[in-house]
């Protein structure tokens, strides 16, 4: 009796489109950008959300509930393309951590979580000259696996010049050889940094591509020949 009661409980089942199993939910794959400008004290954020099998035949995707940053709803809008942007921008306060949340289809919330690390009195070793080579000195952390410094100096005339150092680093110090720095006219220089880590996240179908900036405030330097 037992076994016919399970037969028939299936076939009523099966009749009425209902399943043993769990359907399979699509893939997302989700891209997030948090930036913080010292400077200006201030903190932006963008995130996009597609659905598919592959991120190459994904679309967009957007959550009815939307996405929350540090507890606050972010911004949402839909682009030309269809896409779904979710933004948010505000002066505050430096945080290190800053959570992105939502929830989805079957009511799980989830979180992403993005560290930010931040730098402070970018100075050059002095003397500092084009001939050898600049030595950059900061207070905060050295550079770990993965992050890389960008260095944006701009001279009297407005013309900038860019480099770029990649981590790890045991020290909280900076070297441009004389080679890398060989273009650079002497003189004054308004210099700033920006400190920046891309990352991989997966979750179950849940994927992330995390981008992380920190924009230093600005520093005058002097370069002798």
């Amino acid at each position: 009796m037992k076994l016919r009661l399970f037969i028939a409980m299936w076939a009523g089942c099966v009749l009425t489109s209902c399943s043993l199993v769990s359907s399979k939910h699509p893939d997302v794959y989700g891209s997030l950008v948090v930036r913080y400008i010292d400077s200006e004290q201030r903190l932006q954020a963008y995130a996009n959300y597609y659905e598919g099998d592959s991120l190459a035949t994904a679309r967009p995707k957007a959550w009815p509930g939307g996405v929350s940053i540090l507890g606050s709803a972010m911004e949402s809008r839909t682009l030309p393309n269809g896409e779904v942007r979710y933004s948010t921008e505000r002066r505050m306060d430096f945080v290190e951590n800053v959570s992105l949340r939502f929830t989805d289809e079957l009511q799980k919330q989830h979180e992403t979580r993005l560290v930010l690390k931040r730098l402070d009195d970018l100075a050059l070793k002095t003397p500092a000259s084009i001939s050898s080579g600049l030595v950059l000195t900061y207070k905060g952390s050295p550079l770990t696996a993965g992050e890389t410094l960008v260095l944006i100096f701009t001279d009297a005339q407005g013309y900038s010049y860019t480099s770029e150092v990649a981590g790890p680093l045991q020290r909280n110090e900076i070297l441009l050889p004389a080679r890398d720095v060989a273009t650079m006219i002497p003189g004054q220089y308004q210099v700033y940094a920006v400190r920046k880590r891309s990352a991989n996240e997966k979750d179950g179908r849940f994927t992330h591509h995390l981008e992380v900036e920190f924009y230093s405030r600005t520093a005058t330097v002097e370069i002798q020949p």
